[in-house]
């Protein structure tokens, strides 16, 4: 625990820096790169003898024996079944460093990488250190079990971002990226049609409406009718449904924890789903597109993220929306207070803590997702 806290607090230290700094790329690259290398050593170098989390036992072991003894032509026809990139990539690595620690290390670099990156591009917007620190006390953990994916997500939400700002290539470079690490990517593709088709060209035809408005509610009444027992669970938890009658209501043979729905998740959903009621109501720019894509991506988010309890591989697809919508809504949190220092301050301070108090849950008290306790070399020394 002391080496997560150490890890950390130098991690949030160099991204302050990083932040101060983000008017000059080069330093600013500099305390991203000393910070996402931080990230990537508490990653890479895991005690597995203690926990060794199931995509290290599914993917790293095998890798790890097999990478030495073929071409890279023969190693991907073995590994046929993972995507080519991260096949290619494993065996690049692997015949270098001969370590499959190494290999860890340099997913999670990247992954970090697109982040600092990601949040560059948006420091005239969005809170730097908010963005770090919600992927650090939130996504980055989960990224140690979602290797392919982790990667991938990181590569769309940063090609996301140069579609916003007209660079193609870059975008379609990174999505090639991302397909190539995990196949889920393949999402990004109606994300960035719809990007394209309401930020780029800012306009939405009355027709264009309907469409999205008889979605939404096509969507709407599909869960009443097939998820009643999410909806009594929801209401009962927010206190609204008396307990007698959601026992009486609920189906019992299910159980939202035996599911691939998070309480987490759809509590941080939802949470986003206030803060961008507020922010679309209050903001001085009640026009702001972002905002209305990143509402729409918080809604197809949460659906999916429902439905997935019925079919789970929708669990993964939803990450893709609520990512870059969760990135967005927290870190213009501070916009729905007056210019004031104090009042951005005090919101930024109310995101750590919230985040903060899902990472002590989700891990040091549950252990969810077998990725705590990681003890590394280095960590077994402060520990």
């Amino acid at each position: 625990m002391k080496g997560y806290v150490i890890g950390f607090i130098f991690i949030f230290i160099f991204t302050i820096l990083a932040n101060r700094a983000r008017n000059n790329k080069k330093i600013y690259l500099v305390f991203a790169l000393l910070a996402s290398i931080s990230l990537g050593i508490i990653c890479g170098f895991r005690d597995f003898s203690v926990v060794a989390a199931r995509d290290v036992n599914m993917y790293v072991t095998p890798l790890l024996v097999n990478y030495n003894k073929f071409n890279i032509i023969e190693f991907v026809k073995i590994f046929n079944h993972l995507e080519v990139g991260f096949v290619i990539f494993c065996h690049v690595v692997l015949n270098i460093f001969k370590d499959g620690h190494m290999l860890l290390f340099f997913l999670q670099f990247i992954c970090s990488i697109c982040i600092f990156e990601y949040a560059y591009l948006k420091k005239d917007k969005c809170s730097i250190p908010i963005i770090v620190m919600i992927y650090v006390l939130f996504w980055y953990i989960m990224f140690f079990t979602l290797m392919r994916q982790g990667v991938a997500l990181c590569l769309v939400l940063l090609g996301n971002e140069y579609l916003v700002r007209k660079k193609f290539l870059r975008t379609f470079v990174l999505t090639l990226l991302a397909l190539s690490f995990h196949s889920s990517a393949i999402i990004a593709i109606p994300m960035y049609i719809y990007s394209y088709w309401f930020i780029i060209n800012n306009k939405l035809s009355n027709k264009g409406k309907k469409q999205i408005n008889f979605f939404i509610t096509f969507f709407v009444i599909i869960i009443f009718i097939f998820y009643q027992e999410i909806i009594y669970f929801l209401t009962y938890i927010l206190n609204i449904l008396p307990k007698k009658i959601y026992l009486y209501t609920v189906d019992s043979r299910f159980y939202l924890s035996t599911g691939t729905l998070k309480t987490i998740e759809l509590t941080l959903t939802i949470f986003s789903f206030l803060i961008s009621i507020l922010f679309t109501k209050l903001i001085k720019n009640k026009n702001d597109d972002f905002a209305k894509v990143y509402i729409f991506y918080l809604f197809i988010g949460l659906i999916t993220l429902i439905i997935s309890t019925k079919v789970s591989v929708l669990n993964r697809v939803s990450y893709y929306f609520i990512m870059p919508s969760m990135f967005y809504f927290y870190s213009v949190f501070k916009d729905l207070f007056k210019k004031d220092r104090t009042n951005q301050f005090i919101s930024c301070f109310a995101v750590f803590l919230l985040f903060l108090s899902v990472w002590i849950y989700k891990y040091p008290m549950v252990k969810e997702w077998e990725s705590y306790p990681y003890k590394s070399d280095v960590i077994n020394i402060l520990n």
